[in-house]
């Protein structure tokens, strides 16, 4: 449909005005939605409510939106009512957020009964006049940990230790860090418990490096520990390596060079050095 739309530009923009009547008709007939959105945004005096007819009649979720969003004097009310019926969040998301004199309620709504966690954070994030706590809910309920955290982080008013509550209970590592780096007020001890009880080695080194407060002693010995899982000499290096290049990075980063870097990579190397560099950040 790309190449249709082209050569409707070229035809437009290098052919007589008087021949323009013709293929407006010649649309018409198509009944075609993406090529009436074209007409009536593109073309000075187009017949606008007849291109909107045949968005509408085509219930083309896609192309009521676009025709709403593109075209001038649009009826946002009847274009609306499409989405409304289809009961899609992400449009009805994107209706309530970018069309004026949309009804934000009933957009609401369709994105609230979907139980959509993505789109009703979206919701709540980008419509100013979105309800906070009936988007949030939905998350709550659903007890989803990533939009839980997005949550928390983006939204002014939400309930951060209902949502804190969803993070910790799901025991993920990475999102309980992510929880304690940003967001303010987050219960420290708890995110920490939850990273060191995982035994997840990045998770562990990052919460060490990065947060505030964090017991970097006890960090540090979940990668002591680890040690004697290792399976192989080659791995062990792989891992060890990988530590230490990052440790590399932060104090490049931060100006402060150790000469304990100098470490010679080999086998028999544990992680009670990296310890010793993590005490030193």
């Amino acid at each position: 449909m790309y190449n249709i739309i082209a050569l409707l530009d070229d035809f437009y923009e290098n052919y007589p005005n008087d021949i323009i009547p013709l293929l407006e008709q010649a649309i018409l007939n198509k009944k075609d939605p993406e090529i009436s959105t074209w007409f009536a945004k593109t073309v000075k005096g187009a017949d606008i409510k007849a291109h909107e007819k045949v968005v509408l009649d085509s219930n083309n979720i896609e192309y009521c939106y676009k025709f709403a969003y593109e075209v001038e004097s649009a009826d946002v009310k009847a274009l609306g009512k499409v989405i409304i019926d289809s009961q899609d969040a992400k449009y009805n998301y994107l209706f309530a957020r970018n069309i004026e004199g949309a009804d934000i309620a009933s957009h609401a709504k369709v994105v609230i009964d979907s139980k959509d966690s993505q789109y009703n954070y979206y919701f709540a994030k980008d419509v100013e006049q979105a309800n906070i706590k009936d988007h949030e809910q939905i998350i709550i309920d659903n007890k989803d940990v990533i939009y839980s955290y997005l949550f928390a982080r983006d939204i002014k008013g939400a309930n951060k230790e209902e949502l804190a509550r969803i993070v910790l209970e799901s025991g993920n590592p990475h999102y309980n860090y992510l929880y304690a780096l940003y967001i303010k007020g987050a219960d420290i001890k708890k995110h920490a418990q939850v990273v060191i009880k995982s035994g997840d080695l990045e998770a562990n080194f990052n919460f060490a490096t990065d947060v505030k407060w964090a017991d970097k002693e006890v960090h540090a010995q979940v990668l002591i520990d680890y040690e004697k899982y290792l399976q192989t000499g080659q791995y062990w290096r792989a891992v060890y390596t990988f530590f230490i290049e990052k440790i590399k990075k932060i104090q490049e980063n931060r100006n402060n060079k150790i000469s304990s870097f100098d470490i010679p990579i080999e086998e028999d190397n544990d992680f009670s050095q990296i310890k010793e560099l993590l005490l030193k950040i």
